[in-house]
């Protein structure tokens, strides 16, 4: 058994390994698509959204009349007896006022029939008490009991409201962990794409270093420059091959993460069809602070709990009205009884607690509270949510406007390294000014990509917030 579980493992390790690369295009809208249909996370929040739909279904049935069969065996270890001396005394006056009423009967004198009474009486107390014996030790009972509510206080329009509160939130989170699922998914897919971005330009400043490195060489041997420059060349290409490397390995981990997100295997190779291009989006912060109050899902959700907890109340309050039901019940088993019990019984019954050690005052005062706690971190919450959204907003026009401001930079600096490159060919440069141009062109160039990554990324999370994550879609598909 051991063998066969190795074995199982060792192929579930090579299987993958031993499987054909394959090529998938993602756009960045197929992306988010797949990885709606396919993350973990949002699958486990629609089975608690199922579960809170067949608990608001199970809430409509305390509207409804419940049958219930009672059945049962029952062994005594002796005969029940029936003690008649509890009740012998008012057994033999019974006795002696039918013999006075007989005695009426007869048109006997009153005087006659008290002596008959009395007789009758005297005769029976010598008499000892009976004890009456029931032969049967074993009982068999069958009953049918219908209960029907007419009036709980409230409590079940409240356990029906409280049921579809619950139902509420659990689909708001469900739409919350789809928008942090379509956030985070965008972020990773954006995230690849700098990075590829990013290597390309590692890739080329390595090889520009390369280039620079055998003309350096090619300098020395005419004489140009000083044997000691080529230090400053190699050292360049060193790192260069360094900054590659690492860009290699962070684009490596980026896409093992989109990977994840969208549930995709490792053999799946990605190949992102959208590009990181600039697209101009106006915004009005006013706008998006009143679209925050309105969409916001954490907003969202604590009106849910508001609710929750204002039918929590309901019914705890429920608990100091009458309790009024309607219970009918039928034998089903009657003729088994010494004493033969009716068919069947009607009722209404009414139930009010009228004191209970002060147990449901002080649960309803803390549910009380629980409205209020709700009330104070909504406020908050608020509070918040509107310090984020001027927070995103600014976050994002300020990314623009650097990406927009880096663009001559970047063009000086690539003027700059070509000047550069061509006065070291000439014999009129050093090595360390080309190196300098080198370096200052690739960071001009990252830090430009990367205020294009953060003017995205700020975007979306502020749509995000606003309530409307699909936009950063739309914007970049356009």
């Amino acid at each position: 058994m051991k063998i066969i579980l190795v074995l199982f493992a060792v192929v579930s390790l090579i299987l993958p390994l031993s499987l054909p690369a394959q090529e998938i295009s993602l756009s960045l809208e197929s992306a988010i698509d797949s990885a709606l249909v396919n993350n973990q996370k949002i699958k486990q929040q629609e089975e608690v959204v199922l579960q809170k739909e067949y608990l608001n279904k199970a809430s409509i049935g305390n509207f409804l009349p419940s049958i219930d069969l009672f059945a049962g065996y029952t062994y005594l270890s002796d005969n029940p007896e029936f003690d008649t001396e509890k009740i012998k005394e008012s057994i033999d006056d019974m006795f002696g006022d039918y013999g006075a009423v007989m005695a009426k009967r007869l048109e006997l004198s009153p005087w006659t029939q008290q002596m008959i009474h009395d007789e009758i009486v005297a005769g029976l107390s010598t008499l000892p008490a009976y004890k009456l014996e029931i032969d049967q030790q074993t009982y068999k009972n069958a009953n049918l009991v219908v209960t029907q509510p007419i009036f709980l206080g409230g409590e079940l329009w409240a356990g029906k409201k409280f049921a579809q509160a619950e139902l509420d939130l659990a689909n708001e989170g469900l739409h919350k962990t789809r928008n942090e699922i379509i956030n985070s998914t965008t972020q990773q897919y954006l995230s690849v794409i700098l990075l590829e971005k990013v290597v390309d330009l590692r890739k080329k400043a390595l090889a520009g270093m390369e280039k620079h490195e055998s003309q350096a060489e090619r300098a020395i041997k005419i004489g140009v420059i000083a044997p000691p420059e080529i230090i400053r060349a190699q050292v360049a290409v060193a790192n260069a091959e360094r900054n590659l490397e690492d860009a290699q390995n962070e684009l490596s981990l980026a896409i093992s993460a989109l990977r994840a997100t969208l549930s995709l295997p490792a053999y799946m190779h990605l190949l992102l069809t959208d590009s990181l291009s600039f697209r101009d989006v106006q915004l009005n912060l006013t706008e998006m602070k009143e679209l925050a109050l309105a969409e916001n899902s954490i907003l969202k959700e604590i009106d849910h709990k508001q609710k929750i907890a204002d039918q929590a109340f309901a019914v705890k309050r429920a608990k100091f009205l009458p309790q009024i039901v309607a219970i009918g019940e039928y034998n089903l088993i009657r003729e088994n009884y010494p004493i033969v019990l009716p068919r069947y019984s009607l009722g209404v019954q009414l139930e009010l607690n009228l004191f209970h050690g002060m147990k449901k005052i002080n649960e309803l005062k803390s549910v009380k509270h629980l409205t209020k706690e709700v009330e104070v971190a909504k406020q908050y919450a608020e509070d918040e949510i509107m310090l984020l959204t001027e927070e995103l907003f600014y976050k994002t026009e300020n990314s623009k406007t650097r990406y927009l401001k880096l663009k001559p930079t970047v063009e000086l600096a690539k003027k700059n390294l070509d000047i550069n490159e061509t006065r070291f060919r000439e014999g009129l440069g050093k090595s360390i000014d080309v190196i300098d141009a080198e370096l200052l062109f690739q960071a001009a160039s990252i830090e430009r990509l990367l205020s294009l990554y953060n003017y995205y990324t700020s975007l979306s999370c502020l749509f995000i917030t606003v309530g409307q994550p699909a936009r950063v879609i739309e914007i970049l598909k356009k």
